[in-house]
C-alpha cells in the first residue's frame, strides 16, 4: 500500500512450504508479487506471476477470484491495458459484492474510477469514486479513502471546477496524514498548489508546494524534489520574482545530477531558460534550450515546448523570420503528436496543451502588422475535432506545415470571399491574458481590433449572465454589464455591421457561453442587439468554407419530431407543455411528411431506426443534460422500453454516429449547446455533436429554457421557416415577436437561451 514494491518481493521470495503451496496462501503471496513486479515495470515476470496464481484458483474453486480479478485489474492497468482491466475488475466486482467484502468492494470501485480517469471519463470516474468513498467510510478503509478522494479531486481540477479539486485534494491529504502516507502526502500537497494556483491565491499555491518540497527531502524521493522545486519556480516567476525562481531551478539541477536520471534536468533547464528570457538574457536562454532541445530524452511535449520558447525568444528581438519558422515547428510537432491520438474524446482536451503555443505566434503576427495571416493562424487551430469528423482526411494533415513563413504554407481559406459567399460579416475573437482581438470580416476587408484581457470580460460575462438568469430586465434596468459588453466587443467593429446585416459569430473562452443577441447597444435609444442584426455561431472560417455535402437524397421538407417522452425517472417529471410543442411544430408539416414519435414511442432506439439521415428538420422536445465532466456523455432523455429499460438516454456520443444531412436539427432542451468549453473547439455538448454528425444547423440552449415559453418560439418559428426563412431569420423573428411582447417572456431568460450553430 505503500509502493514499496521492493520489500514486498523481498519479504515473498520464500515459497510457501509444501503443506501450503497449493491454497489460499500461494495464492495471495502470486497476487501480491504480481502487484509489485508490475510496479516495478517487469511487466512480463507479473503476468507470468498471475498465470500461476489463476491455475491455483481454477484448481482449487478458491473464494479468492474477486481478489485475483481485482489484481489482475490492477496489473492490466500497469500494463496500459485499460480496456481488458475494466473487464476483470467489473467481474471481480460483482463477486465482490456477492460475498459481501467490502473491503474488496472499495478496492475495486476505486480502481475503476481510476480507469476511468485515464479515460478521460470523468463523469464516470466520479461516480466510481464518490461509490468508493462511501464504501471507504463505511468500514473505515482510510487509505482507500484517501486515495478515491483523490481521483475525485484530480477529475474535478481536470475539468476546471478547481474550488471543488482543491476540496477534495485536501480531504485526501488529511487522509494521507491520519494513515501515514508520506508519498501520497507529497502528491496531494502538489495538486493542492495546482488547484490554488488556478485558483490565483498563488501564496497558498506556494504554502503547499514548500510543505510538498519538505516532505520529498525527507523520504528522498528526488523525482519528487525536482518536481518541487519546478513549481516553486514556475510560481515565483508568475509572481516575477527572478531571483527565487533561480534558485529554486539550480537546486532541482543539481539533485537530477545526483540521482543520474535520463531526463530528469530536462524541465529545471526549460524552467531555467524561461527565466533567463524574462530576464532578457536570449544567449544564455537559447545555449540552455539547445541543450534541453538536442537531448535523446526529450519528450514530444518538450520539444515543441522549447520550439515555441525558441520562437518567442526571436520574436522579442524582431527577428520576425526566425520567430516564424520556429513557430510552425512547434505546431508541427504538436499537430504531430495530436494526430497519433485517435480517439475523438482525448482529441477534444488534448488542444489546450497548445492553446498558447498558437496563441504567442498570433501575437507576434500582429505585432508585425500582419492582419490577416494571424487570422489564419488562429483559425488554423479551431473547430479541430469537429472538422476532423466530418472530412475525415483532415486528420491526416496538420493545420499548418512545416517549413518558412510564406503564405503558401498558410490554410486556404478566403476570409473575405467567405464573408462575400454567406452574404454577411464575419467576426472571430481570440482572449488573451493581456489583450483580447477581434477580427471584423466584410466582402471587402478584414481588421483587427485590441480587446480588454480576458479576466476583465470573464467578469464582465459572468455578471450579465447571472443577471440574465436571475430572470433580471436587464434592458429596463440598463444592466451595466450588458452595456459594456457590447461597447467593448462590438462597438469597436459597429461600422462595418450595417443595420439589419447578417452576422457570423466565431467566440472564443467564455463568450462561447454568451448569447450576443442580448448584449445593449446604447444608442439612439437602449436596445438589444438581436434588433440590429441576425446572428449566427460559428466554431471557425474553416468550416464556413466547408462545401455543403449534397441533399438530393433528403426528403423534400421532411420533419422527425420525437417528444413528450414519458418520464424515464423521478427526478425528470413530465413536460406540462411538452404536447403542445409537439403539436404546434407538428402543424407545419403535412401528415405525408413527418414522423411524430411520442411517449412509449420516443426511445433512443427510435431515433436510429427511422433513419435520421433522411430528414431535413429534426426537433426534439424532452428533457436534456449536458455534462460538464465529460460533454460526450450530454444526452436527450427519453422513453425506457421494455427490450431496453436501462437505455433511455440518447448521448452526445451515440448522435456523432448516424450521419445526417438535415438543414436544421432543434434540441427543445436545457442546455442543449452544453456547458464544457474546450480550447480551440468552443462548447461541447448535443449541438456539438449534431453538427459533427452532419447537420447545417443546429438549434441548442444556453441555459435551462422555459417549458411555459418555448411552444411559443417554435411555432413562431416553424412558422416563418414554412414561409422560406432561413433558419437565421426565422429564430430571429420569433425572438424579437417575444422580446417585443408586454408580459414576462420579453426578458432575455425566455428567449435568449436559444442559439442557432451554423454546420458546413
Amino acid at each position: 500500500m505503500r509502493g514499496r514494491s521492493d520489500d514486498v518481493l523481498s519479504l515473498l521470495a520464500a515459497p510457501p512450504p509444501p503443506s501450503l503451496a497449493n491454497g489460499d496462501i500461494a495464492i495471495q503471496r502470486n497476487l501480491q508479487r504480481a502487484v509489485a513486479l508490475a510496479r516495478l515495470d517487469q511487466i512480463s515476470a507479473a503476468v507470468q506471476t498471475l498465470k500461476e496464481a489463476q491455475l491455483l484458483v481454477d484448481d482449487t474453486h478458491s473464494a479468492l477470484r474477486a481478489d485475483y480479478l481485482n489484481i489482475r485489474g490492477v496489473v492490466n492497468v500497469e500494463r496500459g491495458d485499460l480496456d481488458q482491466a475494466d473487464l476483470d475488475l467489473r467481474e471481480g466486482l460483482e463477486l465482490a459484492r456477492l460475498q459481501q467484502n467490502m473491503y474488496l468492494l472499495a478496492a475495486i470501485q476505486t480502481s475503476i474510477g481510476v480507469i476511468a480517469l485515464h479515460k478521460e471519463h470523468y463523469d464516470e470516474a466520479l461516480y466510481w469514486s464518490n461509490a468508493a468513498s462511501k464504501t471507504a467510510r463505511s468500514i473505515d478503509a482510510d487509505l482507500i479513502l484517501e486515495r478515491a478522494l483523490a481521483n475525485e479531486g484530480w477529475a474535478y481540477y481536470k475539468l476546471g471546477n478547481y474550488q471543488r479539486a482543491l476540496e477534495d485534494s485536501q480531504k485526501a491529504l488529511e487522509q494521507a496524514e491520519k494513515v501515514g502516507s508520506a508519498y501520497d502526502q507529497v502528491s496531494w500537497l502538489n495538486n493542492s498548489g495546482l488547484a490554488m494556483s488556478e485558483l490565483h491565491d498563488y501564496k497558498a499555491a506556494e504554502g503547499y508546494y514548500t510543505r510538498a518540497l519538505s516532505i520529498a527531502n525527507i523520504i528522498q524521493n528526488r523525482e519528487e524534489i525536482i518536481a518541487a522545486h519546478v513549481a516553486l519556480a514556475f510560481q515565483q516567476l508568475q509572481l516575477g520574482r527572478d531571483d527565487l525562481a533561480s534558485a529554486h531551478i539550480q537546486k532541482a539541477i543539481e539533485v537530477a545530477k545526483v540521482a543520474g536520471g535520463e531526463g530528469l534536468d530536462l524541465e529545471p533547464l526549460y524552467m531555467r531558460a524561461l527565466i533567463e528570457t524574462h530576464q532578457a538574457r536570449f544567449d544564455d536562454a537559447q545555449k540552455t534550450l539547445n541543450t534541453v532541445y538536442t537531448s535523446p530524452a526529450l519528450t514530444p511535449s518538450t520539444r515543441w515546448e522549447v520550439e515555441n520558447a525558441t520562437a518567442n525568444i526571436y520574436s522579442a528581438q524582431n527577428r520576425s523570420a526566425e520567430a516564424e519558422t520556429w513557430y510552425r515547428k512547434a505546431i508541427f510537432t504538436f499537430e504531430q503528436q495530436r494526430s497519433s491520438l485517435h480517439d475523438e474524446e482525448t482529441r477534444l482536451p488534448f488542444f489546450s496543451n497548445a492553446n498558447q503555443l498558437y496563441r504567442d505566434y498570433v501575437d507576434h503576427l500582429v505585432r508585425q502588422g500582419k492582419t490577416e495571416q494571424s487570422l489564419l493562424v488562429l483559425d488554423a487551430g479551431r473547430a479541430r475535432t469537429l472538422r476532423e469528423g466530418l472530412s475525415p482526411q483532415d486528420a491526416q494533415s496538420p493545420g499548418l506545415t512545416r517549413g518558412a513563413a510564406k503564405n503558401r504554407n498558410l490554410p486556404s481559406t478566403n476570409p473575405i470571399a467567405i464573408s462575400r459567399a454567406l452574404g454577411g460579416v464575419v467576426i472571430e475573437y481570440s482572449l488573451g491574458q493581456k489583450v483580447s482581438y477581434l477580427w471584423a470580416i466584410t466582402p471587402t476587408q478584414v481588421r483587427l481590433f485590441n480587446l480588454p484581457g480576458q479576466t476583465e470580460i470573464d467578469s464582465h460575462v459572468s455578471q450579465y449572465q447571472k443577471a440574465i438568469r436571475g430572470s433580471v430586465d436587464v434592458l429596463a434596468r440598463k444592466e451595466e454589464a450588458g452595456i459594456w459588453l457590447y461597447d467593448n466587443l462590438v462597438s469597436p467593429a459597429q461600422s462595418m455591421i450595417p443595420r439589419n446585416a447578417r452576422v457570423i459569430l466565431i467566440p472564443d473562452g467564455s463568450l462561447s457561453g454568451l448569447n450576443f443577441e442580448t448584449l445593449i447597444a446604447s444608442t439612439p435609444i437602449p436596445h438589444f442587439w438581436i434588433e440590429d442584426v441576425t446572428l449566427t455561431t460559428a466554431a471557425s472560417l474553416e468550416m464556413l468554407r466547408s462545401p455543403r455535402r449534397s441533399p438530393s437524397n433528403v426528403a423534400g421538407s421532411g420533419l422527425l419530431l420525437i417528444g413528450n417522452p414519458r418520464s424515464p425517472a423521478d427526478e425528470f417529471a413530465d413536460l406540462p407543455n411538452a404536447s403542445e410543442e409537439v403539436t404546434s411544430v407538428a402543424s407545419h408539416f403535412r401528415e405525408a411528411n413527418r414522423k411524430v414519435l411520442t411517449r412509449d414511442q420516443a426511445s433512443p432506439q427510435a431515433y436510429s431506426d427511422n433513419r435520421p439521415g433522411q430528414f431535413r428538420y429534426i426537433h426534439f422536445v424532452a428533457h436534456g443534460t449536458a455534462s460538464q465532466t465529460s460533454p460526450l456523455d450530454s444526452a436527450v432523455l427519453l422513453s425506457r422500453t421494455p427490450q431496453h429499460p436501462d437505455d433511455f438516454k440518447l448521448y452526445a456520443r451515440d448522435i456523432v454516429r448516424q450521419p445526417l444531412q438535415a438543414d436544421l436539427v432543434t434540441i427543445s432542451t436545457c442546455y442543449g449547446s452544453g456547458t464544457k468549453s474546450y480550447a480551440g473547439e468552443g462548447l461541447v455538448g448535443l449541438s456539438w455533436a449534431f453538427l459533427r454528425a452532419g447537420s447545417h444547423n443546429v438549434i441548442g440552449a444556453l441555459w435551462a429554457v422555459s417549458d411555459a415559453s418555448t411552444p411559443q418560439l417554435m411555432d413562431q418559428m416553424y412558422g416563418s421557416l414554412e414561409k422560406g426563412s432561413r433558419p437565421d431569420a426565422a429564430l430571429r423573428q420569433a425572438k424579437l415577436s417575444m422580446a417585443h411582447s408586454a408580459g414576462i417572456y420579453r426578458k432575455p431568460l425566455y428567449w435568449g437561451a436559444f442559439q442557432l450553430y451554423a454546420g458546413s
